[in-house]
């Protein structure tokens, strides 16, 4: 048998010093992290997680990512052989809400830097939850002008759920006579107008406010003669009243419009003449004015007709339609459309402003249909200005 060279003998040696002080320096590291209470396999996993390598560069993880994985530095010993990761910028301290400690729900997301509703500045890469979707709630209540239950339709905008702060302003859309079945508070929703103003304030077109419809039967819309339903009372305080007592609502003049279609629309222009303390914004689309003699007998004698009725009201009282921002439109083949004209050029003669409209078409819902979104744009455009409101 061969003898081992004396100097390889020196090199095992070397060899197995070295490998009991490098046991000896891991014992030691693991001792340090562990009285400090770190884990040394998470420190040795989060240095691999954002160590650079030859297959993916420092720049591809994104901010959200990197910030997730933020945990206390491991101790020299610990990271001595692991090179050091590019330097990454601490994010932004996560806003809170208003008088709270309490982080603002948010979702990680791809957009530069971000501002919610209320108008606190979000970190880069949040954006806040989307709104709350809108709904329609049908619903009664008892009518003191008139001594029974009422229904109404009421369309709830989006963002009202997740904006429990905002209030809105408020759009009385009341329907005409009906096809040998009366009136119905339904007519502006078959005819798409709730559909159409989700879509138009998801977009951003218009602000977002209620959209309220009431039940208004054959009634003109008018406070009857000779001690008959009181429906103009109704539909000015009863209906008013309870939507304020049971929505967000701003509760003035200024941030309430009403407009109407046929005998609604005739009823709006009334009502806002009747009760300008309530409304300030009217629309009359397709409206039916007709003389005294063509009238119900529910109108009563010709004094009562003048104080309810557009056109002497407008008349005896143009200071108040000043007042008024006034829409009229109607079909170019519509058989009323040369009683309208009458009133447009009455409105000119006063020097009442007003947008007037004369679109092709003829009295009927088709003709409505395709311009809901022509009035929806004048109420949002109206309602616009309401401060306070959500989106005014």
């Amino acid at each position: 048998m061969k003898r081992v060279p004396v100097v390889w003998r020196y090199l095992v040696v070397v060899v197995l010093l070295g490998g009991i002080m490098a046991g000896a320096v891991r014992i030691m590291a693991f001792h340090d992290t562990t009285s400090r209470g770190d884990s040394p396999g998470a420190t040795a996993d989060m240095s691999q997680a954002l160590a650079p390598s030859a297959t993916m560069p420092s720049t591809a993880l994104p901010t959200a990512s990197v910030a997730a994985l933020t945990t206390p530095s491991p101790s020299p010993a610990a990271t001595a052989t692991v090179a050091p990761p590019a330097p990454v910028a601490a994010p932004p301290p996560m806003p809170t809400a208003p008088g709270s400690a309490t982080p603002v729900s948010a979702t990680t997301g791809t957009g530069p830097d971000c501002v919610d509703q209320a108008g606190t500045r979000l970190a880069p890469g949040i954006v806040p939850p989307a709104p709350s979707s809108s709904r329609v709630e049908s619903c009664v209540f008892a009518s003191a002008a008139l001594g029974r239950v009422m229904p109404y339709l009421i369309f709830i905008p989006p963002g009202y759920d997740s904006n429990p702060a905002a209030r809105y302003a408020v759009l009385y859309m009341l329907h005409g006579v009906g096809t040998g079945q009366g009136g119905s508070d339904t007519e502006w929703n078959r005819d798409g107008l709730l559909a159409q103003g989700d879509q138009l304030m998801r977009e951003g077109a218009i602000p977002p406010f209620l959209i309220v419809l009431p039940q208004g039967d054959e009634s003109f819309w008018v406070n009857q003669a000779n001690g008959g339903p009181q429906w103009g009372d109704y539909t000015a305080h009863d209906v008013v009243n309870e939507i304020d007592q049971h929505f967000r609502t701003v509760p003035d003049r200024a941030h309430r419009a009403i407009g109407g279609l046929s005998m609604g629309a005739d009823g709006a222009l009334q009502l806002a003449l009747n009760y300008p303390d309530v409304f300030s914004i009217a629309g009359a689309d397709s409206p039916t004015l007709r003389p005294y003699k063509d009238m119900p007998p529910f109108f009563g004698d010709e004094a009562y007709f003048d104080a309810h009725d557009p056109v002497p009201l407008v008349r005896d009282h143009p200071d108040i339609a000043k007042t008024l921002q006034l829409w009229i439109d109607i079909g170019a083949d519509d058989p009323w459309l040369p009683s309208a004209d009458a009133f447009h050029q009455q409105l000119l003669q006063e020097g009442i402003p007003h947008e007037w409209h004369v679109w092709p078409g003829t009295h009927g819902n088709e003709y409505w249909i395709a311009h809901l979104t022509d009035y929806l744009r004048f109420y949002g455009q109206a309602l616009a200005s309401c401060a306070g409101c959500a989106g005014g």
